[in-house]
């Protein structure tokens, strides 16, 4: 495998010349689909869905236009009569389901198409603004494949959920001062470990995006597997690389977020990097000839 300054170096020599259509590329994908700066649409879902039980006197519209809509609800929650309110809750809540339905489709199909437009750029394709637009005809698969792999992530998560139940079983019988300690030491212990689980997840799984992305034909488990496959000791080598963009995170902050829209493009185009680097189709250099092979034979990755 390259080295970490090679997904950089090779980043910032595709992005020369691209800058602008990669930010406004970057900036139209977060406000579609309020992804991450990796392309991925999993916080967004889970916003999403965790949104619809947090019901007052109506449904809040987890989406980017709920940012819109949700004023002027409750502007007319403040006006109208009670018993009228309640009266169309039912349909409110039906429309907002509809509504964060359609806007979780919409970013899994976005956050696919973002992943092919990177993956393009950095094999030497000259990058077109609809790409990112590419993948809607596997709207229904971009969405279940952000679906399966949060479904793993809870798993993985799992056994963090069980032992803080048995724990609870065991120290029962102490006093309460030291049950309190024993707990809360207990509970840290647990932090960690979960955190490391999802963190060992997120790696193993982080390829599947990008291989649904570029392989549009494979399916929801395929994908997932042959990401766990190319993974396969290079989860660390992931970590190190998206570790690596720290500084340059606090420095964007400390732009007030104006800093993210040029980072923003240059880490997704590392991580295409990393991505083209073990499925074995590392780009040649810019210096006239053509990309490499785009359909390579991943079963000898």
């Amino acid at each position: 495998m390259r080295k970490n300054l090679n997904y950089k170096g090779i980043a910032l020599s595709r992005l020369k010349g691209n800058w602008g259509r990669a930010l406004l590329a970057s900036l139209v994908v977060a406000l579609l689909a309020g992804t991450s700066v990796n392309g991925t649409a999993a916080g967004a879902a889970i916003d999403t869905y965790t949104s619809w039980l947090n019901i007052s006197n109506y449904a809040p519209i987890a989406s980017p236009i709920g940012s819109y809509l949700n004023p002027v609800l409750n502007f007319i929650n403040n006006l109208l009569p009670k018993p009228l309110i309640l009266s169309v809750l039912p349909r409110m809540f039906l429309v907002s389901i509809l509504v964060s339905l359609a806007w979780t489709l919409i970013s899994a199909a976005v956050a696919l198409g973002h992943h092919r437009y990177y993956i393009g750029l950095v094999i030497g394709e000259t990058p077109k603004f609809h790409t990112l637009f590419s993948r809607f005809h596997i709207l229904l698969k971009a969405c279940g494949l952000l679906l399966y792999i949060t479904l793993l992530m809870l798993v993985w998560y799992l056994p963090t959920v069980v032992a803080t139940i048995l724990s609870t079983t065991v120290f029962a019988g102490l006093t309460q001062a030291v049950w309190m300690a024993a707990w809360g030491i207990l509970i840290g212990l647990l932090r960690v470990a979960s955190l490391i689980f999802v963190i060992i997840a997120g790696m193993r799984y982080s390829m599947a995006s990008c291989l649904m992305a570029q392989y549009p034909h494979k399916g929801i488990r395929e994908c997932v597997r042959d990401s766990a496959t190319l993974m396969r000791g290079k989860k660390g080598k992931l970590f190190g690389l998206r570790l690596s963009f720290l500084g340059w995170g606090l420095l964007a902050i400390l732009t007030a977020g104006i800093g993210l829209l040029w980072l923003t493009p240059y880490m997704n185009a590392a991580n295409a990097a990393f991505y083209l680097d073990i499925t074995g189709q590392w780009p040649k250099e810019p210096d006239g000839e053509d990309a490499a092979p785009l359909e390579p034979d991943l079963q000898q990755a």
